[in-house]
């Protein structure tokens, strides 16, 4: 992960030189993009809402309408996020305003970033600001860091918590400095053996008696720190951050046996700087310069995992420079920026010489090769508002190089637009009525255009996935209630789709056309001051409407998504106790494109308790209560019911 702290969008007609508080999600916020700064049904969640407890991004995530995770059983194994149907690709996930997503590479694993370090979560289902992405076909989510505070702060805090199947997290952060020069120092570690026991259908021993057994190799562990920091200089600031991470986990196979070790390490390094500058009262300018690197290693050279013995480094080396500049007016604000990203992913195929790794090539089982890919975005943003009127418009330009630097003439490049209009009307109610309309891409990653990791082969004639998004909505606030509902149609055409050949090896092709449809909504009820309901609800239909390879499967659901989705949720606070339950639900949804085996139905329970008293915080809390157990895939199992107990302290 690296961080780039990035501040865009302005709703008054005038700056400031210090970071206001966050404001409600509802309005907008001079401290930087505000998700509701843009037409559509987008969300922020504060750090209050996550840290009164222990809570992993993904389960977070899962709780808001219109996104669904798919994961691999267990605290700390692979989870992507998928926002309307789309794909893990589809979706971007930023830190701080760098792409989490690799610049090479397809989804985001959402098991890499720690809450204990996050400010504020934001949610973008359509359309989001160009400062962050000019091609999220599939929606946007940005996780800012912990905020620097304005004024002389000396604070900080630490929490650790132990939970079921070895689960530990210890955080500790420390802020201190002055008026002039702010700084943030945090660490996090989180560990989790998840060796739970669950029902096998076929175990090695005796395939033909189901049984339950332990999980093998399953356990994770990851570490990180940060240290950012903010230097007046002047009338500008600068803005430093620096992340390293190191993570280590056991890769479960299909078959569940205790001989497996295999393994993914990965390394994460990461320096950015920002300098702000205002001009007056109605300019501003932020350039930023960010240098990071990836390093992983993927060992399995007992074949456990049944792709081959491997023992496989990745690394990954990228840059990103980017400017932005503001204007704004009585009724108007505008924003430019450009920003040129690259990065080069070498391979290193550790257990092959050369003779073996060049037949390997020709075979079609994974070439070791260096790719390197850059990216130039040019765009903006105009926004005008007349009485109760927002008019919002987004455009933007890509060109994308693509060039194999050990295979001659294995290059592309592609050139693209994309663009997006949105309307706001505040009526005397209250009510906000929204609609929206863009045109977005999404180019294929160097993986699905010259094949990666001994798994796939590439098609370097692939299309851009083109997407086009409709959403219509309202929201209403007040001291008592919070509304949003949206109804959303996305149309991709030219879709990237995977199939395994005879070998298991991967090939990709523009071979579908999807249409995703739905409806959300949410509302919280503050009954009165110490009891307050919630609900998140999603209808959703992911449909195929082209496949090329096998016909039948047009008209079907899209695997991996359910139709149906709800999270319900009460919580009562008095004097120093809180308390809240919750209940997730989802269903109707099928684990292939055939639609022959039907997904999981899920029906799970939380609940947590909470007492403070001065600076202490003790929480307890159960995810899964009854044991539900559903399983995003089919041949990984879930833990099921899990406890937490998590103590934090203020000073």
């Amino acid at each position: 992960m690296t961080l780039t702290y990035l501040l865009s969008g302005f709703a008054m007609p005038a700056f400031s030189t210090t970071e206001l508080n966050t404001v409600a999600v509802y309005g907008h916020n001079d401290s930087g993009f505000s998700p509701d700064f843009l037409s559509g049904h987008h969300q922020r969640i504060e750090r209050e809402e996550f840290t009164r407890k222990f809570i992993l991004l993904p389960e977070l995530l899962g709780q808001q309408s219109g996104i669904d995770i798919q994961s691999i059983g267990g605290i700390g194994q692979y989870s992507s996020p998928v926002i309307r149907g789309s794909s893990g690709q589809q979706v971007l996930v930023f830190w701080d305003g760098l792409q989490i997503n690799s610049l090479n590479g397809g989804g985001a694993d959402l098991s890499k970033i720690s809450l204990s370090q996050a400010e504020t979560v934001d949610i973008y289902r359509s359309i989001a600001p160009v400062e962050l992405s000019s091609s999220a076909v599939g929606g946007i989510i940005h996780i800012r860091s912990r905020s620097l505070a304005g004024e002389i702060i000396n604070q900080g805090e630490a929490h650790a918590t132990r939970g079921s199947y070895g689960t530990r997290q210890y955080t500790l952060s420390q802020n201190f400095g002055s008026a002039e020069s702010q700084w943030l120092l945090s660490g996090d570690l989180l560990q989790a053996d998840n060796d739970f026991t669950y029902l096998e259908p076929q175990p090695v021993d005796n395939p033909q008696q189901p049984g339950y057994e332990k999980r093998y190799n399953n356990e994770s562990q990851q570490h990180q720190w940060l240290i950012k920091g903010r230097q007046a200089l002047g009338d500008s600031y600068l803005n430093i951050a620096v992340q390293s991470g190191r993570g280590k986990r056991g890769l479960t196979s299909r078959i569940n046996f205790p001989a497996n070790h295999a393994q993914l390490k990965t390394d994460s390094d990461s320096l950015q700087l920002n300098w702000q500058k205002t001009w007056g009262k109605e300019q501003k300018t932020e350039i930023s310069g960010n240098i990071y690197r990836q390093d992983q290693l993927y060992d399995d050279r007992d074949s456990n995992i049944g792709l081959g013995a491997q023992l496989n480094r990745y690394i990954t080396d990228g840059q990103k420079y980017q400017i932005n500049h503001y204007m704004c007016g009585d009724n108007f604000n505008a924003v430019f920026t450009s920003r040129l990203q690259q990065e080069e992913t070498a391979t290193d195929f550790r257990l092959l010489n050369e003779s073996e790794k060049e037949q390997q090539c020709l075979n079609g089982n994974g070439c070791e090769t260096t790719y390197k890919r850059q990216q130039l975005d040019n765009g903006g943003r105009l926004q005008y508002t007349l009485n109760s009127l927002e008019l919002t418009a987004q455009f933007s330009h890509i060109r994308l190089s693509d060039k194999d630097l050990q295979r001659l003439g294995n290059n592309r490049q592609d050139n693209v637009n994309t663009w997006s209009m949105g309307i706001d009307q505040r009526l005397p109610s209250g009510i906000i009525i929204y609609a929206n309309i863009a045109h977005q891409v999404r180019l294929p990653t160097t993986n699905e255009l010259f094949g990666d990791r001994g798994t796939s082969m590439g098609n370097p004639t692939l299309l851009p996935e083109q997407a086009e998004h409709y959403e219509t909505g309202l929201r209403f606030q007040n001291s008592k209630i919070a509304l949003t509902t949206s109804l959303y149609l996305r149309n991709i055409s030219d879709a990237i789709i995977s199939e395994s050949d005879s070998r298991g090896v991967i090939h990709f092709d523009n071979l579908g056309r999807t249409r995703h449809t739905g409806l959300e909504q949410d509302i919280r009820w503050n009954i009165w001051s110490a009891l307050s309901l919630s609900a998140s609800i999603t209808l959703q239909s992911n449909k195929i409407i082209e496949y090329t390879p096998i016909p039948y499967y047009e008209g079907n659901q899209a695997a991996g998504y359910s139709q149906f989705s709800g999270y319900f949720s009460a919580s009562w606070t008095k004097n120093n106790w809180d308390f809240s339950v919750g209940n997730y639900r989802q269903s109707d949804g099928y684990y292939n494109n055939s639609n022959l085996l039907e997904k999981d139905a899920e029906n799970s329970w939380n609940a947590s308790a909470g007492y403070q008293r001065k600076n202490w915080r003790v929480s307890m809390n159960v995810t899964d209560a009854t044991s539900n157990s559903a399983r995003d895939y089919p041949y990984y199992p879930e833990p099921g019911r899990m406890f937490f107990l998590r103590a934090h302290y203020q000073w």
